[in-house]
């Protein structure tokens, strides 16, 4: 007898849905310049869901669509909004050419990783269930303590290891695992609540005090950690996940509004991407800036909110360069990165660094870069356009049909399995966190999620059974717990 072949979509849109959504597409169309434009990124995000969210699992995959999406699209309603068309707003010639391109080249990836999972038998919310409600709360919070802890306090440390390093490295985002399955647990148990606060305001406060404001991958897990915790979605859960949101948006405002001098302190007038004060004087430098602001600054923040958000602009300097003024790379850079992958550190020690994105980015869109922004500014093209640049219009779709068959079999790897469930679905999405951005450059993207899946591949194999052992409860009290909690 065959297995039952999963929903590849959460919901199954029939045809007075899509006759609806037309009409309110259509509607929204009519504040575009850019119609044709507009309306295409309308209807790929229900094309999207319908590809990636397979019924009885987490967004996960998404997730991941959804921000690119945001990232891609966000200009083009920014110039809606300001009753312009995309060109007039951003000042240059290819950026419709490189959403556009953007859009389709994100649908592609949507379809080669259906086409890996749709065949993977249906993973049920009832198995999920049966784990969470075997563990114990306190030890599922001792768990996220204890990897948090040696993350923060020995991390610093990995680069000393040489080759080594990169793996570490990678295994420092495991720790999210720990996170989620701590969440899913604390939600749909209803216990410990003030456990999961406690861990996402450290997240947060830890994250502020980065070079890079790292407080954002919490709110991403929290959201996918609220998906996983009921069979179905709830009211309870959209109103949860829409607060995520709105929070997220909040801090990104305020980031926006004090990076720059808050980095400049960081970094003690160096200009480089490091930080040179101890954690104490960066709390109380945020406490500072914070007190500094006004109202008026939030519309400000908001608007570099929405720039830094998307990742057409570089792209779209690249389509008006390339290849009028030089020609297509033919492969040199997916070259240059599949090298580089193929060369771990820990064999080969002696490998050269990496070239800076700006370099990269000033070759290929003309711009100035470097005299204007400094000489450790990192503004890479992002990695459609670095495919792009490789091979034109139509190659390009064709790697990102390959990247996309990646994906499908990273997730499947992990969904496929029969057991540790929920910390498939930790593991699976913190893999997944590494693709999910249109701005990082092919060689970083490549690199972070082959890493980022080998590390926490073997994480799964050989930590999970023994840290899963230690969460459940024993034996001869396990069963009579979950029936009465069943109840």
């Amino acid at each position: 007898m065959s297995q039952p072949r999963a929903q590849s979509h959460f919901y199954q849109f029939g045809a007075l849905f899509w006759v609806l959504y037309g009409i309110v597409c259509v509607f929204l169309s009519i504040f575009s310049h850019d119609k044709v434009l507009f309306m295409m990124s309308l209807f790929s995000l229900p094309v999207g869901a319908r590809l990636l969210w397979r019924e009885g699992e987490p967004p996960i995959l998404f997730a991941m669509f959804f921000i690119q999406w945001l990232q891609i699209s966000s200009g083009l309603y920014r110039a809606a909004f300001e009753g312009t068309t995309l060109i007039q707003s951003y000042r240059i010639d290819g950026v419709l050419d490189s959403t556009t391109l953007a859009l389709m080249g994100l649908m592609i990836i949507s379809v080669a990783v259906h086409l890996v999972i749709r065949k993977i038998p249906p993973n049920r919310f009832e198995s999920v269930r049966q784990e969470i409600l075997g563990f114990r709360i306190h030890r599922v919070v001792l768990a996220y303590v204890i990897t948090t802890v040696i993350v923060t306090v020995f991390g610093g440390y990995f680069w000393r290891f040489g080759g080594l390093a990169q793996i570490l490295f990678a295994l420092i985002s495991f720790k999210w695992a720990f996170y989620f399955v701590m969440a899913v647990t604390i939600i749909h148990r209803r216990e410990g609540m003030i456990w999961l606060v406690l861990a996402t305001a450290f997240e947060v406060i830890h994250g502020f005090s980065s070079f890079f404001s790292e407080y954002r991958h919490v709110f991403f897990v929290l959201g996918l950690a609220i998906f996983t915790s009921s069979a179905r979605i709830k009211r309870s859960s959209l109103v949860m996940v829409a607060g995520v949101f709105v929070v997220v948006i909040l801090f990104s405002v305020f980031w926006s509004i004090i990076k720059v001098e808050y980095r400049d302190f960081l970094s003690q007038g160096t200009g480089r991407q490091v930080v040179l004060v101890p954690i104490s004087e960066r709390y109380t430098k945020l406490v500072e800036l914070s007190d500094q602001i006004e109202a008026a600054d939030f519309k400000d923040g908001f608007v570099a909110l929405v720039d830094r958000i998307q990742y057409v602009a570089y792209f779209g300097h690249v389509v008006s360069y390339v290849p009028s003024v030089i020609p297509h790379a033919g492969g040199e850079i997916s070259g240059a990165a599949l090298r580089h992958i193929l060369q771990p550190r820990l064999l080969f020690p002696e490998k050269a660094a990496l070239a800076p994105d700006v370099l990269i980015t000033e070759k290929y869109t003309g711009l100035d870069i470097i005299v204007q922004q400094g000489w450790h500014t990192e503004v890479p093209v992002g990695y459609m356009a670095d495919l792009y640049i490789d091979y034109g219009r139509w190659g390009m779709f064709v790697a990102l049909f390959l990247l996309g068959l990646l994906y499908g079999w990273q997730y499947r790897y992990f969904i496929a399995r029969p057991k540790y469930l929920i910390f498939a679905y930790g593991c699976i999405s913190v893999i997944m966190k590494t693709a999910a951005d249109v701005g990082t450059s092919l060689v970083k993207i490549l690199g972070g999620n082959i890493t980022a899946f080998i590390a926490i591949a073997l994480a799964f194999q050989f930590l999970v059974p023994r840290i899963y052992s230690f969460l459940n409860e024993r034996p001869q009290f396990s069963a009579t717990k979950r029936k009465s909690m069943s109840q």
